[in-house]
């Protein structure tokens, strides 16, 4: 049973140091793409560099973000599983000690999920609240309606608004500053992003027009403002 014990400790301090480097070389990674963005965004071909390898520049971000979501939740759930035995291994004053140091050093327990997420969803309306009254109407809609959907996440970043689909990963991407007619779709006809634009009733002011495609047809669409 010691032995056992043992081992199932040795794996997961293994595990453990493995998504701790994983995170680290995904921050270093982050570092370098944002750095390519930042050269895009000042390079005199950016729109070129946009309509030829537009799936690219937005979807390696994305894939980046998924993957540190991934190894947040794989850590999360080692630190519980390690919690276990540690907690085991050390006296009653130890484990005092450690408890006064987290709680001055990060607080109380958050709120339940539930709450987070509310608070969460309250605050990035707020955000989309400060840029969509200046975009034009049309996609105003587009994003008044994506804001009130069930299961869609809004993401702000530096040069560009993103509302994902969890389960498929498809997502409607909007750049104020650069394309302020214009969204891309990204996501092939099945998708869950794709399916939910065409049935708007605003699809029939748009122009369409895919991007990349591979065996099974496009899987970035733009559409423009007609």
């Amino acid at each position: 049973m010691n032995d056992k014990q043992a081992s199932s400790q040795a794996a997961w301090a293994l595990l453990m140091e493995g998504v701790a480097h994983a995170r680290v070389d995904a921050h270093r990674l982050k570092h370098l793409i944002n750095r390519a963005i930042r050269l895009v965004e000042a390079s005199d071909e950016k729109e070129h560099l946009y309509q030829v390898a537009g799936d690219i520049i937005v979807g390696i971000p994305q894939r980046l973000e998924h993957l540190e979501t991934d190894l947040d939740r794989t850590s999360l759930a080692l630190s519980k599983m390690g919690a276990e035995f540690l907690t085991a291994r050390l006296s009653i004053s130890d484990k005092a000690m450690v408890d006064e140091a987290v709680e001055s050093a990060f607080g109380r327990p958050t709120p339940k999920d539930s709450d987070v997420e509310r608070l969460a969803r309250k605050y990035m309306r707020k955000a989309m609240n400060v840029w969509v009254a200046s975009v034009p109407e049309t996609i105003r809609h587009v994003a008044e309606a994506l804001d009130k959907l069930s299961g869609v996440e809004f993401k702000k970043f530096p040069h560009f608004y993103q509302w994902e689909w969890s389960g498929d990963h498809s997502s409607i991407t909007y750049n104020s500053r650069q394309k302020p007619n214009q969204i891309l779709v990204n996501g092939g006809i099945r998708t869950k992003a794709y399916q939910w634009f065409i049935h708007h009733p605003d699809y029939n002011k748009f122009s369409k027009q895919p991007m990349n495609g591979g065996p099974g047809g496009p899987d970035v669409w733009q559409y423009k403002l007609k």
